[in-house]
């Protein structure tokens, strides 16, 4: 059940740092959710990836976990924006760098390093006795891994 926690908090903290790392002069168009622009950054890319992913290997996964993604990739978005919005303030109105005021990066980091201690230490080492998939298949671990920590969770919710 760690999974259910510790892969999405991984994903979503990932998705922060990726949503600083944007592509010079592509603008992806307000949508519903997402109340303001925003540049094309490397969140924009992964999230895009994970559900054309999850199309191809579960429709009806990606259907349900979809949704979970998007929000996380709003959040993260808006989070950046409004950190560099506050740093646009603080500078009396110069742009920012990339890091903003550096606080979004900073809680990403801290939720990375500890999300991962949860899953290796007390979740695999102490209460499941396994080595991690992550040493057997990497790049299982990295692309179809979230859905199934979402399924795990579904399962376990009835």
């Amino acid at each position: 059940m760690i999974h259910f926690f510790g892969v999405p908090a991984i994903l979503f903290s990932a998705i922060v740092f990726g949503c600083h790392l944007t592509l010079p002069g592509v603008v992806v168009p307000s949508v519903p959710l997402l109340w303001q622009t925003h540049k094309f950054s490397a969140g924009t890319f992964w999230m895009l990836v994970y559900v054309l992913y999850y199309l191809t290997i579960d429709f009806i996964g990606c259907a349900m976990f979809g949704p979970v993604l998007l929000g996380m990739y709003a959040t993260g978005v808006k989070w950046v924006l409004e950190d560099q919005e506050l740093a646009r303030k603080k500078t009396d109105g110069t742009a920012p760098n990339w890091t903003g005021t550096g606080a979004a990066l900073k809680w990403a980091l801290w939720v990375q390093i500890a999300s991962w201690y949860a899953q290796i230490h007390p979740g695999h080492a102490i209460l499941e006795g396994a080595k991690p998939a992550l040493l057997d298949s990497l790049g299982g671990s990295f692309s179809s891994r979230p859905l199934f920590a979402f399924y795990e969770g579904v399962w376990f919710l009835g």
